[in-house]
């Protein structure tokens, strides 16, 4: 009886991990994007930086720093708790 009592606890455990690590797991992106088209502009450091983070990396806030654009679809990523 214990050994059967064990078994049944033992498979109710896998699948309860099984379950947990679904495919529908926020853990895991739908799709892997790779970045393509990325581009380099020359901003304005107050265009992108808080003072206090210009402050810390000792910056003027109209010195010009080169920042990389990433491409935009416009679409929002869909909430993680569908």
């Amino acid at each position: 009886m214990k050994k059967i009592a064990l078994a049944v606890s033992a498979l109710a455990l896998l699948a309860g991990a099984a379950n947990a690590a679904g495919a529908n797991s926020p853990e895991r992106p739908d799709a892997v994007v790779a970045a393509s088209g990325l581009t380099k502009v020359d901003v304005k450091a107050k265009d992108v930086a808080f003072p206090k983070e210009l402050h810390r990396a000792g910056l003027s806030s109209d010195q010009t720093v080169s920042v990389t654009l990433f491409p935009s679809t416009g679409t929002v990523d869909r909430p993680s708790r569908d």
